[in-house]
Parts: C-alpha cells; sequence; structure tokens
C-alpha cells in the first residue's frame, strides 16, 4: 500500500511526502514495515466517510503520521518513531469506530480476530464499507493494530521513550481530558 500511496500523491506539495517517507524508511525501516502492515491489514477498500473522496483509511492514517514524524524533526530519534507510529495507529483505530465492513452474505469483519480485511474475505464476496458503530474502542482497537503492524522492537522502543522521555515529549494516543476546577 505504500507505492499506492506513494503514486497518489501526485504534485509538487507532495513531494515533501514523498521525502518524509523516504526518510522514515532509512531512519526506522521497522516503522516502513509497520505502515505497509496497516495498509495490507486494511486494504484499500477500507475508507471513511468524510475523508476527500472516501481515500483509503491508511492513506489517511499514512498522511497524518508523516506530519507527525516531521513535525518531530529535531527530537530523539525514539520520540519520533513514537509520534510516527502513534499517529498511524490512532488514526487508524479512530476511523475504525466509525465503520463497518460487512461482506455480501452478511458476515462482519471483527479485527480482533488478526485477520487483514483480505484474509477475512478470502471468497471474494462483495463487500461494503458503511458507516457503524464498531463495537471495540478506539484504544483497544489501537492495541490491536499495535499488536498486528509493529514489530517487538519497535513496540519495545516506544514503551522505552515513554518511561525515559519527561512527560508531554512522546504523543500520548489518548490523552486525557484536562479538566477545570471552578
Amino acid at each position: 500500500m505504500l507505492k499506492e500511496f506513494r503514486k497518489a500523491t501526485g504534485g509538487d506539495a507532495s513531494e515533501g511526502v514523498k521525502e518524509i517517507l523516504d526518510l522514515v524508511k532509512m531512519d526506522w525501516p521497522g516503522a516502513a514495515k509497520a505502515m505497509e502492515r496497516l495498509g495490507k491489514f486494511l486494504g484499500d477498500t477500507v475508507t471513511v466517510p468524510g475523508l476527500e473522496g472516501h481515500k483509503p483509511l491508511a492513506f489517511a492514517a499514512y498522511e497524518k503520521a508523516l506530519a507527525a514524524y516531521q513535525e518531530a524533526m529535531g527530537q530523539e530519534d525514539p520520540v519520533r518513531l513514537a509520534a510516527l507510529i502513534e499517529t498511524l495507529l490512532t488514526e487508524a483505530a479512530d476511523g475504525l469506530t466509525k465503520v463497518e465492513i460487512v461482506d455480501a452474505v452478511g458476515r462482519v469483519w471483527n479485527p480482533a480476530d488478526g485477520k487483514s480485511v483480505s484474509e477475512w474475505n478470502k471468497d471474494r464476496n462483495k463487500i461494503e464499507v458503511r458507516e457503524g458503530s464498531q463495537p471495540m474502542s478506539k484504544e483497544d482497537l489501537y492495541d490491536i493494530l499495535m499488536t498486528v503492524t509493529t514489530d517487538g522492537t519497535t513496540r519495545q522502543i516506544i514503551a522505552e521513550a515513554k518511561t525515559y522521555y519527561p512527560e508531554g515529549t512522546v504523543p500520548d494516543p489518548f490523552p486525557k481530558p484536562t479538566t477545570s476546577l471552578h
């Protein structure tokens, strides 16, 4: 899916996106593999209503993740990795909470099974992505996506970054709402 994403990002503005993607591939091959695994897991048929032209959810996650990586330039390596992966998976998990994937016989894809959409739909039935409410929380979907997309080394580096760096340095995929006392 990264090749398709690269082709789909045309024009001068996207040259920066391509450069950041090349940098990620060089800096963090494990992160580039996680992006590819996410694309394979979701496929190009999983789209989210409201995204311009119903682009694949993986593409939307790639765009946000690469922007987060670029924003974290100048930070320590583990912080940049965490910014990319946390944003990638949070965006995908958030998108999945808004849709359900159903095949022609009424089966609903369940990400918790750990099968990609194409593995689940191995009979090549027609599938429909429709607005719906995923029965899992964004946090549960994030955990599933973390497991199916990242390798142990990447997960360990992110966990250590969250422990080692001061609070607020490493992006939190699910920030706690601030409360104000009156």
